[in-house]
Parts: C-alpha cells; sequence; structure tokens
C-alpha cells in the first residue's frame, strides 16, 4: 500500500480502491525509466595545476539494457570520460563543470566514501590495458573465483569454465591455471571481460575493449556484449567507428580532434635488392613453456631495412618469439644469432621491442621528456634532450604534451612514447608487438609510415607482429604466419 499513496497525484481523479495492479506495476515502471539511467551533460575535465580544459565529452544517456558506443580520435579524451565517471582521475586533473547523474543521484559532488559504493556494483570498467587490471601474482582462477564471490553467485563445479569458454578461449584450464604473464594480451583481455560478466554491475564501461585483439575475435566481442546488455547498460569506448556500429544501440561523437598527429610523407616498400644484409639469424628455434610447445623448429632471417611481417591468431607465440629474438627469453633449443658488429653503447641493447601495451614499459613518475631523454642518455647520444625532442617531433607527438605523465595521456599517445624511446637507442633490430592495437586508424597509419620511413633511412630491421594481414601486406616486405607451432611462409 506504500506505493498505493502517492499515485492519486499521478493518475488524476481516481482512488486507491480503483486502482488495478497492472496500472501501479506499469506506473513504478514509468517512474524507473525516468530515473534509472547514467546521464553525462556538460562535462568538462580540467588540469587544475595549469587551470586549463583537458577533455570534453559530448552529451549521452545510458540506460539500462542498451549499449552506446563513445567515439572519438586518439587524445580526446575518451578514457578520461571513463574516469570520470568512475570517479577515478588523477590527483592533478578534476570535473570543472557539468553533471555525472547515476540513477538520479549527482556524482560529481561525491565524496571517496560514495564513490566506494558506486564501483563495482553500479559502475565497473574494463581498461585498455588488462595487464594492468590483473594481480600479477595471483592465477587467473583465483581472480574468477574473487569475481564471482562478488557478486555473491552461488559456485558450482564448471562455471569458470563455461564462462571462459563463451568468450572463445579454447582450452579454459591452462589460462585458469596460469599466471596473467603466461597468457597472451588477447586472453588477458578476455579474463577481464569473464570477470566483469561474473560480477554483473549495473553500468559497464569497455575502454577500447577491442585494443590487441585478433580481428577475427571481433564478433565474440559483438555476442559477448549482446549477452551482457541483458542485465547491463555498456559504455562503449573504441575509436573503432565500424565495431561501434556493429554492437551499439547509438554511438556519441567527440565533436573535433584538437590533438591531431601530424603525418609524416608516406613511404615507398624498398625493393629486395637494398635488403641484402643479414642483421639477425634463427635457426631450428623451440620455444617450450611449462612442458608445452609453444613454436617448433623456426628459422627465419632479417635484413637491413626490412620489415619482417609476422601473424597469427591470440595465444599462438607470437609475443613468445619477439622475446626470445630481443635475448629476454632462451629456447629451449636451436640458435638465435646477430650477424652484425656494431659496439654495444652502454646499457642498450642492439635489439628493441616495443610491447602491445605500453604503460607497462612507461616510469608512471616520469614526464613525456623526461623518459625519453633517459633512453637517449642510456644510448649516450650528445644531446639528449635534443635527441628526445626530435624523436618525438618524428612520431608527430604534440609538443604541448611533452611535459604530461603517461596517466595524463592516451593508450595510443602513451604508444607513441614507447617508440621514441626505442628510437632514440639507435637499434639495428626494431620488434614491433602489436604497436597499433590502442592506436586510432589515423594515428597508425602515422606510427606504421613512421616506422617504414625510419628503417629504410636507419637501416633498422623490424619485426612487425600483428594479427592484422591487410596492415602486414601493406607495410612489410614479407609475411609470415604462425599456424599449429610452426613458422609458415604466407606470401612477399
Amino acid at each position: 500500500m506504500a506505493v498505493v499513496r502517492y499515485l492519486p497525484r499521478r493518475l488524476g481523479c481516481l482512488t486507491p480502491d480503483r486502482i488495478l495492479v497492472t496500472d501501479i506495476r506499469m506506473l513504478k515502471d514509468d517512474v524507473e525509466t525516468q530515473t534509472m539511467s547514467l546521464k553525462v551533460t556538460g562535462l568538462k575535465i580540467s588540469d587544475t595545476a595549469r587551470a586549463r580544459m583537458v577533455a570534453q565529452p559530448p552529451d549521452f544517456e545510458l540506460r539500462d539494457g542498451e549499449v552506446v558506443g563513445l567515439c572519438g580520435p586518439i587524445g580526446a579524451g575518451k578514457t578520461l570520460t571513463a574516469l570520470a565517471i568512475a570517479g577515478l582521475l588523477p590527483a592533478s586533473l578534476a570535473v570543472s563543470s557539468g553533471s555525472i547523474e547515476l540513477d538520479g543521484n549527482e556524482l560529481t559532488t561525491s565524496g571517496e566514501t560514495d564513490w566506494q559504493s558506486v564501483r563495482g556494483d553500479k559502475v565497473s570498467i574494463v581498461h585498455q590495458s588488462p595487464a594492468e587490471a590483473l594481480d600479477p601474482i595471483r592465477k587467473c582462477r583465483a581472480q574468477l573465483e574473487a569475481a564471482l564471490a562478488w557478486s555473491r553467485t552461488e559456485f558450482h563445479e564448471g562455471i569458470l569454465d563455461r564462462v571462459l569458454t563463451d568468450f572463445e578461449i579454447d582450452d579454459p584450464r591452462r589460462v585458469l591455471n596460469s599466471f596473467p604473464h603466461q597468457i597472451s594480451g588477447g586472453e588477458r583481455q578476455r579474463v577481464i571481460f569473464a570477470m566483469h560478466a561474473l560480477r554483473k554491475p549495473k553500468y559497464l564501461i569497455a575502454d577500447e575493449p577491442t585494443s590487441g585483439l585478433n580481428r577475427e575475435l571481433f564478433p565474440v566481442l559483438v555476442r559477448s556484449i549482446e549477452v551482457l546488455k541483458q542485465n547491463t547498460g555498456c559504455l562503449v569506448i573504441s575509436h573503432d567507428d565500424a565495431f561501434l556500429r556493429q554492437v551499439s544501440d547509438r554511438i556519441v561523437r567527440f565533436e573535433s580532434d584538437t590533438t591531431a598527429l601530424v603525418r609524416p610523407p608516406a613511404q615507398q616498400k624498398e625493393t629486395k635488392s637494398s635488403l641484402d644484409e643479414t642483421i639477425i639469424r634463427l635457426k631450428n628455434v623451440a620455444i617450450v613453456h611449462d612442458q608445452t610447445n609453444i613454436l617448433s623448429n623456426v628459422s627465419l632471417s632479417i635484413g637491413k631495412s626490412e620489415i619482417l611481417g609476422l601473424r597469427g591468431a591470440s595465444g599462438t607465440g607470437k609475443t613468445s618469439l619477439a622475446r626470445v629474438i630481443a635475448g629476454l627469453d632462451k629456447p629451449r633449443s636451436g640458435t638465435v644469432e646477430m650477424m652484425t658488429q656494431r659496439e654495444p653503447r652502454n646499457k642498450t641493447s642492439p635489439v628493441q621491442i616495443i610491447y602491445q601495451d605500453p604503460r607497462r614499459s612507461l616510469t608512471p613518475s616520469m614526464r613525456v621528456l623526461q623518459a625519453v631523454e633517459e633512453a637517449a642518455k642510456m644510448a649516450g647520444a650528445a644531446a639528449p634532450h635534443t635527441a628526445a625532442t626530435e624523436a618525438l617531433n618524428q612520431l608527430g607527438f604534440p609538443p604541448d604534451k611533452h611535459n604530461r605523465y603517461p596517466r595524463e595521456l592516451s593508450g595510443g599517445q602513451c604508444q607513441l612514447i614507447a617508440l621514441a624511446r626505442a628510437l632514440v637507442t639507435n637499434p639495428e633490430l626494431l620488434i614491433a608487438d602489436e604497436v597499433t592495437a590502442s592506436l586510432d586508424v589515423e594515428s597508425a597509419q602515422v606510427v606504421l609510415e613512421a616506422i617504414s620511413r625510419i628503417a629504410k633511412d636507419s637501416e633498422i630491421g623490424v619485426l612487425m607482429i600483428s594479427h592484422d594481414q591487410e596492415l602486414l601486406r601493406a607495410y612489410a616486405h614479407q609475411m609470415l604466419q604462425i599456424k599449429d607451432c610452426r613458422i609458415l611462409v604466407a606470401e612477399r
């Protein structure tokens, strides 16, 4: 009867004894649909120390059971928007104006105690960097069980296997019994999705969920979000407009790109005649992890100015091979031989590797220019500041962001910093491990053309790892494929 007290105001002359139960349910549903939503209006995020705005997302409203896509270029403030909604902005940034309303409650004036009651059950984030969201010292099984306990769902045998299978992890037992560093980037991302599927938050923010994933898995991700939205409102953040059109009920966009990168001139691929001098050669290399055969009988070589493409599905051993080439891991058998005679410079290696997760390779307490200068100093550069500035400019990194911290930048911008750090060491071989996974199309092209130009001008060999066949076809001189633990020559 408590609901009936306020109904006559809504129903005019009707009295409580004449109201049908169906009328009450209909009116209750109407009240809920008016208030049960996540609404962002007029939001501005500012750098408090410099008193300037760094992001102004578009207005949008997310209701239960729908998917809203948030699209924008690199550096527009997509991730900052997600952090603001969850009350996780860095200390140097703050919401300077606007409103974030959750189910009728204003969040911008909330204290930390209020935010703690919001995060998890009401608002949850799938971060762009899955390695940062997973505990490195706990196996995936323990982390999934913790997510299940949080949701107060009854545990039964096989539930974890089933949820991983839903995200098309072929060997769920292996993943459950592995630490995060023992599985591929794509598998880590899917473990994160599984954790959030178990927790069942009211609103889920997926920040660049396709980052680092094989495009063949995109349909799986689309179907997964369709399942999630039955109980959850989903805000999907991405620079991939085609993906958002597939998965979203509607899309909102940042108005303009205020941090556009400078496009270097397009480069033509070198002919084979300029690629004759071999930098590195692998012969009959085998890689085994925990008694599991990863790769067998791998033989390949990379020459000066050559871009060798390597593709394969997630978890096939692409990154494992990169680590062996870089000297970070040892093969079970076979040889890895550097063919050139360059004298080592201080503490830098002639082989530099750029990972698909750039935030893990950057020191969070160092500003952009400091981080690149540090690498230049280690390489023995005569003028580290000049070398760092030139490397960043060469990649089209916005000069007004040289004094930012990594936490204040997008994932794509952090990738450019990682690439600049590698380039100032003057390497002989550059391993680019899914370097465009966190970049929008335009920014990815800038980075790839810069790598192509640098390979030609500086006679650097490049191993370009990707699951994107079209990307490798456009930039690689030769493309290899990993399948069934072996290297296949795909095409030249």
